[in-house]
């Protein structure tokens, strides 16, 4: 019978063979230091993709919710607080009544919101079902939250009060 080769662990030439069980095991382990080393990278990565794929998203939903109502609005528009009320508000003509993102705002914000629930279904304003799912809804109040300032900007360019964009006079 012949043999397929020498047996592992022994000698050719002054060199010891390594066998295959230790050829997985070195393997295994420097590819446990490699995660080790690209895994928080990696993590990061992955989350800022994630993000940027959500804002994206949400840019996508605004563009044919809020658009099919009114201009579209800019993020930069509102602080990040503000826009989480404002989209209470909005939140209702497209049918969405879950406010607990608002959990976190003082009690007068989430009461003043209600209150505006409570004249829309007054005049029938609310849609019978929900235009967006809850998971699109979050997504659309991620992008307008995220993409907004943390605090209120003070806007320096503001055009002159005697004329308009339009070139005309304002009427006094």
């Amino acid at each position: 019978m012949e043999s397929a080769g020498p047996e592992p662990g022994c000698r050719i030439a002054g060199v010891e063979l390594i066998n295959r069980k230790q050829i997985a095991i070195g393997t295994a382990v420097i590819a446990v230091c490699l995660l080790i080393i690209v895994l928080p990278d990696l993590r990061d990565w992955l989350r800022e993709n994630a993000s940027e794929r959500r804002l994206s998203r949400g840019r996508e939903l605004a563009n044919v919710y809020c658009s099919s109502c009114h201009l579209e609005p800019a993020p930069e528009i509102l602080p990040k607080q503000s826009w989480q009320v404002a989209l209470g508000y909005m939140g209702y003509m497209l049918g969405m009544e879950n406010l607990d993102y608002l959990a976190e705002h003082p009690d007068f914000a989430q009461q003043n919101v209600r209150s505006k629930q409570t004249y829309l279904i007054k005049e029938n304003m609310i849609p019978d079902t929900p235009l967006l799912s809850e998971s699109d809804w979050d997504t659309l109040r991620y992008y307008y939250v995220e993409s907004a300032s943390a605090k209120c900007t003070v806007e320096t360019d503001i055009p002159d009060q005697g004329k308009h964009d339009s070139g005309y006079a304002a009427a006094e």
